[in-house]
């Protein structure tokens, strides 16, 4: 039996991949990047050690506590550790407990280790054309690194798909949909879906209490975030360290991205004084992550229809998944995934009556 092939090993991705496994289908994850997990993970350095990406999650997302438990992560996540301070667009500050926010205490990506474990998944390969052999009910896939056909990197052997889940950001789904026939009918909604940047910074400070472990600002201007993690969960800094994860917001990113790595880290450092106070004038380390396709706008989002996206013949067995598809947070993420995994079984299933 011919794979089902997830591209992309985000949150939503390696989400698709643990559904068809479950149900019993064979499947393999291709990802563009070196590692699985996309645009969120861990960075652990001496100092310590920070998430990136997403600053936790609600009690509320089943899909995505569904997924830790489904891992063997049932005991590995909890509130967190401390108060939540919110900036309102005037400036003004309110302090409070929100036992409902959660965080994965050891961090985001032991959650990618384990589903890698699971789940077959080729890194540092970029798939650039799909096409659909209706005559065989197949994908062909082509391996943008060699510009011909995707092969197995071990035997040789041609590797063609019996379904397809573009895990994708929606620009690159829409690159792939323009020299794609049958996703003709959705290539015009893909073409509307748009990114703004986003930049966050990884900073080793020492060791600071400032009343709270996640900061999140309304404020246009400026950081969107920032968590104290060693306040997020035990464990997560040295002793006598902080470490800080900062988030930029939109026009602070779009700034952030014509500076040079010492500059960038220097800018979004003293944006993140102006908000957190008792911090030192320097770090020890810092580390900047900057994402080009950082999250996408909310006026453009594609609405996936329950039975999938329509296609060109009706019935090939592809679908969508991400938070372009969903919304942004974990569990909206995690259930886009578990969607897009269903219908392509779905699609496969009509296929073979």
């Amino acid at each position: 039996m011919k794979p089902i092939v997830v591209v992309g090993a985000g949150l939503a991705g390696m989400a698709a991949a643990w559904e068809l496994r479950r149900a019993g289908a064979q499947v393999l994850v291709v990802e563009r990047e070196g590692r699985v997990g996309g645009r969120l993970g861990t960075l652990a350095e001496a100092d310590g050690r920070a998430d990136f990406g997403l600053a936790g999650f609600w009690r509320r997302d089943a899909e995505l506590l569904g997924l830790l438990r489904a891992v063997g992560m049932e005991t590995d996540w909890g509130p967190m550790g401390d108060r939540v301070c919110r900036i309102g667009a005037d400036g003004g500050r309110a302090l409070r407990v929100e036992p409902d926010r959660c965080v994965v205490r050891p961090g985001w990506q032991r959650l990618f280790d384990r589903l890698a474990h699971q789940v077959p998944a080729w890194t540092g390969i970029v798939i650039d054309a799909l096409r659909w052999v209706e005559g065989r009910r197949v994908f062909e896939l082509r391996d943008g690194g060699t510009g011909r056909a995707l092969r197995h990197p071990v035997s040789g052997a041609l590797v063609e798909a019996a379904g397809v889940v573009l895990a994708v950001p929606g620009p690159t789904a829409a690159a792939l949909a323009a020299g794609s026939r049958f996703l003709a009918p959705v290539a015009e909604a893909l073409s509307r879906v748009r990114y703004a940047p986003a930049a966050q910074g990884i900073f080793a400070v020492p060791a600071v209490d400032p009343g709270f472990c996640l900061l999140e600002s309304e404020r246009a201007e400026g950081v969107r975030w920032v968590a104290v993690e060693d306040r997020m969960a035990p464990g997560r800094a040295a002793e006598g360290r902080s470490v800080l994860s900062v988030r930029a917001g939109a026009e602070l990113s779009r700034a952030l991205f014509g500076l040079d790595t010492s500059a960038c880290e220097a800018r979004l450092f003293a944006e993140c004084r102006e908000v957190v106070a008792g911090l030192a004038t320097e770090w020890h380390a810092a580390r900047v992550l900057r994402w080009q396709q950082g999250e996408p706008e909310a006026e453009s989002f594609v609405v996936v229809p329950p039975g999938g996206i329509p296609t060109e013949p009706a019935g090939v067995p592809v679908a969508l998944a991400g938070d372009w598809t969903a919304g942004v947070e974990a569990g909206q993420v995690v259930a886009s995934g578990r969607r897009a995994a269903a219908q392509v079984l779905a699609r496969l299933g009509a296929g073979r009556r």
